[in-house]
């Protein structure tokens, strides 16, 4: 059995009451595998034996500059074959992938941060939605075939609804897109709220259960989902701790 459990924590400090309450659910969970997006190494398990590697700079400076990155990827085991850059056309700073040994065998994990739809529009004169197109473009061509489609697990913030919520988001282009460059992969947190358990872990915490996800974990079908849940960004007094919930999962092999 597999725990995994991504976050996009939304940039907290590290003496925001959000990142004590953040800290104290993750570690509540006890994950073998964390993913954290828009994220410090304040947010991450701070257990002597665990493990961390991060994507390169995306040129957010203002959080970048104190060790701020797109994607964190944390792990009870030592990472293997670490790779930041997946290909050199690849929106910057939104990639992280290696090998990591589990209980279940060696494990394939790919951190992602698939940009928003204005990416880069103001500041490059990128038309809406153009990093998340060549994102998904080169995740399909050029990244996922190289990787084995077993024992793989791709985690991390989507910025796009799964399934497709009418015809407005995504666009009908980015979804089909994504069905191309996900397809040889299961996504247990795709779909409705309805097959998900909606904890509260800890006393403070609201369940999760009123927003859609753009989140995502998804795996090779050689793994099994057992168990697939969710966290509130807020707390039961309406605290926000992120403008993202929180998902975990527990896998296991077929």
């Amino acid at each position: 059995m597999l725990k995994i459990g991504m976050w996009n924590v939304e940039w907290k400090g590290k003496r925001s009451p959000a990142t004590t309450r953040i800290k104290q659910i993750l570690r509540h969970y006890d994950f073998d595998i964390l993913c954290i997006n828009e994220g410090y190494p304040h947010h991450l398990p701070d257990w002597i034996d665990g493990h961390k590697i991060h994507s390169e700079h995306s040129g957010v400076a203002r959080y970048e500059n104190k060790m701020g990155r797109k994607v964190y990827l944390w792990s009870k085991t030592a990472f293997n074959s670490v790779d930041t850059i997946g290909h050199p056309d690849l929106p910057e700073g939104r990639f992280v992938s290696a090998k990591i040994s589990t209980g279940i065998g060696e494990i394939q994990v790919i951190g992602l941060a698939i940009p928003y739809f204005m990416y880069r529009v103001q500041s490059h004169n990128f038309k809406t939605n153009e990093g998340k197109i060549r994102y998904l473009n080169l995740l399909k061509k050029h990244i996922l075939p190289d990787y084995t489609l077993e024992h793989t697990i791709i985690v991390g913030d989507f910025n796009i609804q799964i399934p497709q919520q009418g015809k407005q988001y995504p666009p009908a282009d980015i979804n089909r897109l994504r069905q191309e460059t996900f397809k040889p992969f299961l996504i247990p947190s795709a779909g409705d709220k309805s097959h998900f358990i909606l904890e509260q872990p800890l006393s403070n915490t609201r369940i999760a259960a009123d927003k859609m996800f753009v989140d995502h974990i998804c795996h090779s079908e050689d793994l099994q989902t057992e168990t697939i849940w969710r966290w509130s960004r807020k707390t039961a007094d309406n605290v926000r701790l992120s403008d993202h919930d929180g998902v975990g999962a527990l896998l296991t092999l077929r």
